[in-house]
């Protein structure tokens, strides 16, 4: 009973191959059940593998409304005529009588061409695998603040034992998409309030302290790397050494290195994520300076490669049918990990690197402005929150305090 990857336009769905017995026909039958996405078609899996065939029609059913909903998007750009363009799929037919499934597939329609596949990527699986099933057949205009919260109610205590609880943070992002979403069907004239209203987001857990690598372990990390890393060292130490994302990393071509003397740098213009080749997280390319050690280090690790090549493709071993791939996230990570553990250092995640960057910046004295430019943040409080004090400058700063005091008069 095997998943298949399908692919449609910019869409991946999954199809769940299902190998039926018919006894009055004296012989097996294939079915497909189609879901919209890998963790829908997972639960089909399961259901099927307990004897559940009734999963099928479901699926059947599912695939009938999406295609339904499509054709309808696609009638309504058809209708608004040639000057409809970019709103006429989101706009036109509309009004509170229309389907909550059918309205919500026409505003990702127009949604997804302004924002990045990632985010696109969101917003399709909470429509698709919560928003649409659980408030499906309401119209969007009876819709009241009592279903939405219903509806949050659900992902966070599923009444289906075999569904997890969704986390606080990731009820927060189903509040922020259905805000937007009625939010555009108010603004369209299609409802006269917004449900929304009044909703409020999950309180957070304190986020716990997480470690980062002190700047005076860099060299134990990089010689760690280097010992037990390969062949992902080189790509470890530009991660701590730059504070670049995982996808900016991934993206990067040699061409895009400067090894001038004294210009040194990385050019940030790309970033692939989720098998989508794209632009940086801000939208805008940036110079990211290096230093003179990491310049060392990429020399050595480029040889002879191409200026278009990758710099740090899936493998450079040699003879690898796949060196030409981007870079494999996984493997990165059980690099990352074997080279944590030889260099005797906490437990970390990929990420983790870049708030080490930034925190090795302003610990050692440079400006929050400084790291916000290299890190490619848009807002300054977002490099705030990528900031761990060193307990050495806390220990350091507060020291003025044991200075001998001039008696009291």
């Amino acid at each position: 009973m095997p998943i298949r990857v399908l692919k449609k336009r910019t869409v991946t769905r999954y199809q769940v191959d299902v190998t039926v017995l018919q006894p009055e026909l004296g012989k097996k039958s294939r079915k497909r059940v189609t879901a919209a996405d890998l963790p829908t078609a997972r639960l089909y899996e399961q259901r099927l593998l307990k004897g559940d065939l009734t999963v099928i029609d479901e699926a059947a059913a599912a695939l009938a409304a999406e295609q339904a909903a499509e054709a309808q998007a696609a009638a309504a750009g058809r209708k608004g005529g040639r000057g409809a363009g970019k709103g006429a799929a989101n706009d036109e037919p509309s009004g509170p009588d229309t389907k909550f499934d059918v309205y919500a597939h026409r505003w990702f329609l127009h949604k997804r061409r302004t924002v990045k596949p990632a985010t696109a990527r969101a917003y399709d699986q909470v429509l698709r695998n919560h928003a649409a099933p659980l408030l499906k057949g309401l119209a969007i205009g009876q819709i009241t603040q009592g279903h939405i919260s219903a509806y949050l109610d659900a992902l966070l205590a599923p009444p289906d034992p075999e569904l997890r609880p969704l986390s606080h943070k990731t009820v927060n992002n189903h509040i922020a998409v259905l805000n937007g979403l009625f939010g555009s069907a108010m603004h369209q004239g299609h409802i006269d309030r917004n449900p929304m209203e009044g909703i409020t987001g999950c309180q957070l857990p304190l986020r716990p302290m997480r470690a980062v690598i002190p700047l005076d372990t860099y060299p134990r990390f990089v010689d760690a790397a280097y010992r037990v890393g390969q062949p992902y060292a080189a790509a470890l130490c530009t991660l701590v050494y730059t504070g670049l994302r995982l996808g900016e990393l991934a993206a990067l071509t040699w061409e895009c290195v400067d090894f001038t003397p004294g210009r040194e740098s990385i050019l940030v213009r790309a970033s692939y994520t989720h098998g989508v080749l794209g632009t940086p997280k801000s939208g805008n390319n940036r110079v990211v300076v290096i230093s003179e050690t990491l310049a060392e280090l990429l020399r050595a690790h480029r040889g002879d490669a191409k200026a278009s090549a990758l710099c740090f493709s899936y493998a450079r071993a040699a003879g690898d049918p796949e060196a030409d791939a981007h870079l494999n996230s996984s493997r990165l990570r059980a690099a990352l990990n074997r080279t944590l553990k030889a260099a005797q250092l906490p437990a970390l995640r990929i990420h983790d690197l870049r708030h080490s960057f930034a925190s090795a910046l302003v610990n050692s004295g440079q400006s929050v402005r400084a790291a916000q430019e290299i890190l490619g943040h848009s807002d300054l409080k977002t490099t705030e929150r990528y900031l761990h004090s060193d307990s050495a400058a806390q220990r350091k700063a507060i020291s003025i305090f044991d200075a001998p005091q001039s008696p009291a008069r």
